[in-house]
């Protein structure tokens, strides 16, 4: 089989365990021997984020310094242009860069399938990426786009609930220091 890499992108605001578990998860059953976290600048479809680009990518680093086999790549959060992130654009950096290699799995949840129509360029991007969709449900979720489906256990977290509660359980402990020494959320 030949390598892979994988992208997860996503807002990160902030990295839980759960963000975690589906990268192995995700990791194990794609094979894949990389892969990649791209936090988003802003994403154009949600509300603004909480955290500075700053702080998300220390707190990705943190949690995953520990997984040999993560890279957090901050090519998109690092932009200084104003437009909105859009994967395709990224994708197309980082493959002309030779930061990644050529059709990679592009990680998402099954909650963003019914967006991917509004997405920019969108017929450009699956022709580039192999689409990995996570699910928690035993039924495979319908799409127009083909995919390989990823089925996880229901692990109740979201970074939104993290962000109004501050449950320190489901945060790497390097993690919840950071967010208490920076003030985040509060």
């Amino acid at each position: 089989m030949p390598p892979h890499d994988i992208l997860f992108g996503g807002s990160f605001d902030p990295i839980h365990r759960a963000h975690i578990a589906i990268a192995t998860k995700a990791r194990s059953q794609l094979g894949a021997d990389r892969f990649f976290f791209l936090p988003t600048k802003e994403n154009p479809l949600k509300p603004p984020l909480i955290a500075s680009p700053k702080d998300r990518l220390i707190m990705l680093h943190l949690a995953t310094r520990h997984l040999p086999w993560a890279t957090v790549l901050p090519d998109e959060i690092e932009r200084t242009d104003q437009k909105p992130s859009y994967t395709i654009d990224t994708l197309e950096e980082l493959l002309q860069k030779e930061i990644i290699r050529p059709k990679p799995y592009l990680l998402i949840g099954s909650d963003i399938l019914p967006q991917l129509p509004h997405w920019h360029r969108i017929d450009d991007l699956l022709s580039q990426v192999t689409l990995a969709v996570i699910t928690r449900q035993e039924v495979s979720p319908s799409s127009p786009y083909p995919y390989q489906l990823i089925s996880i256990p229901h692990i109740d977290i979201s970074s939104t609930s993290i962000r109004e509660t501050l449950s320190k359980e489901d945060l790497h402990p390097d993690v919840w220091e950071y967010i208490n020494y920076a003030k985040l959320y509060q």
